[in-house]
């Protein structure tokens, strides 16, 4: 028969745990709790664990290796909260449900090691509310290079726009070759400064660039840095096939005078007419070498061009327009 009232002289060492109902488990004080043994804890079960507060929580904390991470799934999401993070095992990490891994506080999830991450669900990185900054102010980027590549496709597009700066240089190319195209095109203008780290990793095979190009919103792509050690330059031929009208319309003439002969002429026809009366001043005409580049200007683009450019047209140029 089940105890219906538990007094503290009654919680001993030889104390059957399973007999005590969950509504006298919620009666318990800490002093009482802090009596649990191993054996008792090993066999508490989550309709006892889900009355634990964020007060009595606490009391136990020395017995959760002992306790079984299903029963440990049932505490509350307040309670929870009052757990240190180094006391969870990778089963009970592993074990959490995605709300109760979402009631983490910041702190908690700053505090996940390297082993406790790899227990990480990506149903659980999925629940993390970037909405409410959760997801930002907690997974700092000591901790995002050690989201497995499964648990980083299961970022959402709301919690990549999320990530700071600093956490989007911390990615790996792993990570980086990950990135789908929705997570791509979430990025935005405020992660310039990571987006530049990006240049690293343009030249990996592994990293599916093309994709995450032509992805891109404009304001974002117009953040990719000009000059010879740029993030432009570092663009392959096929990266740049990727590149849209709408991002080359979003870059100064700078960043394209700072593209190579090589680079211009992998752009498609459709990209050439992109190009803005602004920018076009920093285009080499002669760069143009591309089947159909040429004759994709319009002929506002064409007008825009500086004389000089146009003296220097070749006969060949000349009659492909």
């Amino acid at each position: 028969m089940a105890i219906t009232t538990v007094a503290t002289s009654q919680i001993t060492s030889t104390t059957d745990i399973t007999t005590i109902a969950p509504a006298d488990f919620a009666n318990l004080t800490t002093a009482d709790l802090a009596e649990i043994n191993k054996t008792q804890a090993a066999a508490l079960s989550g309709e006892q664990i889900a009355t634990l507060t964020h007060e009595t929580v606490s009391a136990i904390v020395g017995q959760l290796k002992n306790i079984d991470p299903r029963a440990l799934s049932s505490l509350s999401e307040t309670a929870i909260t009052a757990l240190p993070i180094a006391s969870l095992s990778m089963d009970d990490i592993a074990a959490l449900t995605p709300s109760q891994f979402n009631a983490f506080t910041s702190t908690q999830i700053a505090g996940l090691s390297k082993s406790q991450w790899s227990a990480v669900t990506p149903e659980q990185i999925a629940a993390l509310s970037a909405d409410t900054g959760t997801f930002s102010g907690s997974l700092l980027a000591v901790n995002i290079k050690y989201l497995s590549s499964d648990n980083f496709s299961a970022l959402t597009p709301l919690q990549v726009s999320e990530l700071t700066p600093l956490q989007v240089a911390a990615l790996t190319s792993t990570q980086l070759a990950g990135l789908s195209g929705d997570q791509a095109a979430a990025l935005t203008p405020i992660q310039a400064e990571g987006l530049k780290s990006f240049a690293l990793f343009l030249a990996n095979d592994a990293f599916l660039i093309s994709d995450f190009i032509h992805s891109l919103s404009a304001k974002t792509f117009a953040t990719l840095t000009a000059g010879s050690t740029g993030a432009l330059a570092s663009l392959t031929s096929d990266q740049i096939s990727a590149i849209t009208s709408t991002q080359i319309a979003a870059l100064n003439s700078a960043q394209i005078a700072s593209l190579t002969a090589d680079e211009i002429a992998a752009l498609t026809p459709a990209a050439i007419s992109g190009f803005t009366k602004a920018n076009i001043v920093g285009l080499n005409l002669s760069y143009l070498t591309g089947d159909g580049q040429f004759s994709a200007l319009k002929p506002t683009q064409f007008l825009a061009v500086p004389t000089a450019q146009i003296a220097n047209l070749t006969e060949d140029t000349v009659t492909s327009l």
